[in-house]
């Protein structure tokens, strides 16, 4: 049987040493496994010739729905994360996602949403989760794809994103990831 490790499953908190020496420890060996497998040298180019992402990538920050793992991502700089709970575009984001679109002059940009989101789910059963918008039904199906929809039409309130767009220089794209399935679907955007 594994050993319980976390604040959350010792359920002694964040004020037990132990159990903060042991994340410290896991993120230390995490980052000593990387560099053991990583290209050095292009992560030096990378960082001497600056990043290149062809998208930008708006999702939520729940630990199973990264987007570099499930786009299978196998070097830096190919993609630009946004992440927040409920993957939203208020404030800071938006200026991440302009940033992106005006000066990485990616290609497009995607909302990626996803199922069994914890922040809709929150927002469905009465929290208080600012920028995110749910279904009248407070179903959580639909309130996941109508928050992403709602994103994307924030987004384009920006004049520097809806000029990019309306240029033709860059798409915003809606999308969907199945934390069970593993595979993502898109969303009709009428564009």
């Amino acid at each position: 049987m594994r050993e319980k490790t976390t604040a959350h499953e010792t359920g002694k908190g964040a004020k037990d040493p132990e159990v903060l020496a042991r994340a410290k420890q896991k993120l230390e060996e995490m980052n000593c496994d990387f560099t053991r497998n990583a290209d050095l040298a292009g992560l030096k180019e990378l960082a001497e010739q600056g990043q290149k992402p062809f998208a930008c990538i708006v999702a939520c920050s729940d630990s199973r729905a990264s987007p570099e793992v499930m786009l299978n991502v196998d070097k830096m700089g190919v993609i630009f994360v946004v992440r927040n709970a409920g993957n939203s575009v208020d404030g800071v984001n938006a200026f991440s996602v302009e940033y992106a679109v005006e000066h990485l002059k990616v290609d497009v940009v995607v909302i990626m949403g996803h199922t069994k989101c914890g922040a809709i789910t929150a927002a469905c059963e009465g929290g208080k989760i600012p920028g995110l918008k749910i279904a009248e039904s407070k179903d959580i199906d639909e309130s996941i794809i109508e928050n992403v929809l709602f994103q994307r039409k924030k987004l384009l309130e920006n004049s520097s994103i809806d000029e990019a767009v309306n240029s033709g220089r860059v798409k915003v794209w809606c999308a969907i990831y199945d934390i069970g399935e593993g595979t993502f679907r898109w969303l009709e955007t009428h564009e």
